[in-house]
This record gives structure tokens, sequence and C-alpha cells, in this order.
């Protein structure tokens, strides 16, 4: 069995850049809108687990790669926020919120990111955290659409920290590569509110969630977590809903890999 680690790049080589948004085929699209009758057959899939600050993505997305990992002996947990660039840290700590040019280059690469991990590991499944606060967010996140000024991004804010995988060729995947899930993790402002002040040195400040808030589109048909479920009760409710969305599940874990291309929303 693998073991869940945070796998990060601060480079990845040979990104291509894709048209905007990404051309897809009749059939794609039908399976994409959820209106197809069989979904592709993939051995790869990327979860995406999201919400404000707060929210506790980070700490439901480990747990969550932890138990899909039993069964798959493949699953790679990222946390989005160790991709983002140091400016992007520097403005968050400042207390300035993050505007869309901050975020679509970071965007970016945490889907290319996931791409070479499940490449560089033939298959498996990709569990991410991040806030993924609006729907063109997401369409980054999914593969379906390419920001017109994303390029290569600056290099994430800890580069010691990082963990640096080359893998030649591998370039950021198609939407039609592996199945994108998203888990939704809801809350009210007020415990959302109670957690963020509760943290100790982090870099997101508490005035900044009422931000997120505002600039958060809600997802119509993620996987819906509440946030006052306890820790096993939420990758619970995650698998039940992932596997209903279309990720097979054996007794005592997940089997990655089936799926709708997405879970639009």
């Amino acid at each position: 069995m693998g073991s869940v680690v945070s796998y990060i790049t601060a480079s990845l080589p040979s990104i291509s850049i894709y048209p905007q948004p990404i051309e897809m085929s009749a059939e794609q699209k039908s399976d994409r809108d959820g209106e197809g009758s069989s979904p592709s057959q993939r051995s790869s899939s990327l979860i995406i687990v999201m919400g404000v600050s707060g929210a506790g993505k980070s700490t439901l997305g480990e747990a969550l790669a932890k138990r899909l990992d039993r069964s798959t002996g493949k699953t790679i947990y990222i946390d989005a926020d160790d991709l983002h660039t140091r400016s992007n840290v520097e403005k968050m700590a400042r207390g300035e919120p993050l505007n869309d040019a901050d975020r679509e280059p970071w965007l970016t690469h945490v889907r290319a990111t996931a791409g070479s991990a499940l490449a560089a590991q033939d298959g498996g499944i990709v569990v991410v955290a991040c806030s993924a606060l609006k729907k063109y967010y997401r369409d980054i996140l999914r593969g379906t659409y390419r920001p017109a000024a994303a390029g290569d991004p600056a290099p994430p804010h800890d580069p010691s920290a990082l963990q640096k995988h080359s893998h030649p060729g591998h370039e950021p995947a198609h939407p039609d590569s592996f199945a994108t899930y998203f888990v939704y993790i809801s809350g009210t402002r007020e415990m959302l509110m109670e957690r963020i002040s509760a943290r100790k040195g982090h870099f997101m400040k508490a005035n900044m969630l009422d931000s997120q808030l505002a600039a958060l589109e809600v997802p119509d048909t993620a996987v819906v977590v509440p946030l006052q479920k306890t820790i096993p009760e939420q990758v619970d409710a995650a698998l039940e809903g992932l596997k209903v969305k279309g990720l097979r599940f054996e007794e005592g874990g997940a089997e990655g890999g089936d799926g709708e291309l997405d879970d639009l929303d």
C-alpha cells in the first residue's frame, strides 16, 4: 500500500497552453453535464475538497486521502495553499483579498500539479484541498477553461519545503483524462468565524472571511458535507456522495477510477 504524501512541485516541465475554453466533443459534454448514459472508463480521479477559509478543507482532504489509500494504494494529497506564490501569501497576510488575476495562475498550477502526480504514478487518485470559490475557478480546476493570462507560475511561497519532481513529457491533462469531483464543506458564518479566530500562525486573516463568502458561488451538484459533523462522519458522507457520483467503492475503502468527466455546478 502506498503512503499518502503531500505531492508538491515547484515547476513542471513543458507545460502547454490550452486554447480557452477547451474544445470538447458532444459525447464528452454529455458526460460532463451528467446526461451521458455510460461514463468513460478512466484509471485516475481528482477530488477537490472545497470551501471558504476555516471550513476544514485540509483536515478533511487529508483524512479522505488516507481513507481512499487503504484500498487504492495510490492516493496522493495536495494542499493547494502550498502552491500559492510568495506574493499571494504576503498579500493575504496583509489582510488583502486575492483577486482573479492572483488566483488564475495559481489554480492553473494546482491542476497541472495534480495531473503530473497522476501521470507519475500511472493513475490512482489525487485529493486536493482548495477554496475553489467561483464556478469558473472550478472550471480551471476541472480543465475545461484555461485563462488567457495563465503562464508558468511563480515559485511557491516556501520552496525549501517542496519535494520537486520532474517528469519529462507530462503535460497538464486534458479534461477527459481523468474524472474530477468536488466535495463542498458547508457551514454558517458564525461557525467559520469561530474556527478561523482560533487558528494560530495561518496567513489567512479572520477579517477576510466576509470577502470569501461574498465571492463564493455555491456549487449546485457537488457532494455537500456539513461543517458541524466530526471528521470521520465527514469522510463517510464524502465517500457516500462520491460513490453516487461514480467513484467505485470496495469494503474498507474506495476504488479509484471511474466516474463522470466532472460534477458540474
